[in-house]
């Protein structure tokens, strides 16, 4: 049922392609023992889920705040890589975390945030 919800509105791919780097994330930490990630997921997919199939008001409250959290983490890493581009690290391996696709994927993620937060009402389902 709520798949069916989703599939009628396009807005909620976007909603879905914005919790995959995440379940990466998630995916990569878990097999190093670090549960942080799943449970970021967690908190914020299930209330989700639960709202979309019962409660729009809280659909509402928390797209607006993956939104905001998308934003804020965007924003934040980019302070990471001006950081780094102010104080050079000559270790290898964080350098080469702060490549394209790293800042492809801030860019991404404070677009998508802002869309969600001014566009909230095209996720309400009918």
């Amino acid at each position: 049922m709520i798949l069916q919800e989703m599939i009628k509105k396009p807005y909620s791919y976007l909603l879905f392609l914005s919790f995959i780097p995440l379940i990466f994330k998630s995916i990569n930490y878990l097999i190093i023992g670090s549960y942080a990630p799943v449970s970021l997921l967690l908190i914020i997919g299930i209330p989700l889920l639960y709202g979309l199939s019962n409660h729009k008001k809280w659909v509402k409250h928390i797209i607006k705040t993956w939104g905001v959290l998308l934003i804020l983490f965007g924003v934040f890493r980019f302070l990471i890589l001006l950081l780094f581009y102010l104080d050079p690290i000559n270790e290898i391996h964080i350098r080469e975390q702060l490549n394209f696709w790293f800042k492809l994927v801030n860019i991404i993620g404070i677009i998508l945030g802002v869309y969600f937060y001014r566009n909230v009402s095209k996720f309400l389902f009918q």
